[in-house]
């Protein structure tokens, strides 16, 4: 017998609410695109497919990583934080040292061949317009592309809040406080060794009404194709029962 995954569409059936919050649901091929978005309370959970979802908590910083194959969960906030940061720092002290006992020359090789050869020279994730624009039930959107070191993954089609007439003000103010998150979150890793690899142009402000997967080869196109005002459960933020939690081992 299969064990059924607890995707955010299943939870709403099996659970109740009192709230009236927001669900959107994306159709299309859904193998590494956003498939639903629930926004309640101050929270955002995005799933990717039936495999993976995100669940953002702005509040309190923290980033909940659900792996529904591995029925695991793991959590990024400001302790794990410090503690990525410390051991970012203490490898590249590290690194430093054993690169100073080099003579200067393979020093120098090692260095240009690190940063140019392994990583091409390329910001870790980047973002850029496109120039191309597309509409979704009636709202307009542009397209921009996000690259990992120099690769195409992913294509957004992102919507101005403005300009989405059923995005209310608490959704608008809960969707700009995920962004700031994340900015903080960038900008704690450029304070750090990763400084060189992390794009500036990283900064997608808006609802994505449009994603199209390149991660697998193939464009795999999820656009938004429902909007629902029902109540969604305060469970459906938090990892599920029988869960275990996979510490983030950095030291």
């Amino acid at each position: 017998m299969s064990r059924k995954t607890p995707t955010l569409l299943a939870i709403l059936f099996l659970c109740g609410s009192a709230r009236a919050d927001l669900l959107l649901e994306y159709e299309g091929g859904h193998s590494g695109g956003v498939s639903a978005m629930a926004i309640a309370n101050g929270k955002i959970r995005i799933d990717n497919g039936s495999d993976t979802s995100v669940v953002f908590d702005p509040k309190t910083d923290t980033i909940l990583t659900l792996d529904h194959r591995k029925r695991r969960f793991t959590r990024i906030g400001p302790r794990e934080m410090e503690e990525m940061q410390a051991a970012l720092r203490a490898a590249t002290a590290e690194l430093d040292r054993a690169m100073a006992e080099l003579p200067p020359e393979i020093r120098a090789q090692m260095q240009q061949g690190f940063m140019g050869g392994v990583l091409g020279g390329k910001p870790a994730v980047s973002s850029a317009p496109t120039g191309r624009s597309d509409q979704v039930q009636g709202i307009a959107c542009r397209f921009h592309r996000i690259e990992a070191l120099g690769r195409l993954v992913a294509e957004v089609c992102i919507a101005d809040h403005a300009d989405v007439p059923w995005l209310g003000r608490e959704e608008h103010e809960t969707l700009n406080a995920m962004q700031r998150m994340q900015e903080r979150l960038l900008e704690n890793l450029r304070e750090g060794p990763l400084s060189a690899l992390l794009s500036n142009t990283f900064n997608l402000q808006g609802l994505p009404l449009v994603h199209i997967d390149h991660s697998g080869g193939k464009a795999l196109r999820s656009t938004l194709s429902r909007v629902s005002r029902d109540p969604l459960p305060a469970a459906l933020f938090d990892p599920p029962a029988g869960y275990q939690e996979e510490k983030l081992h950095l030291r």
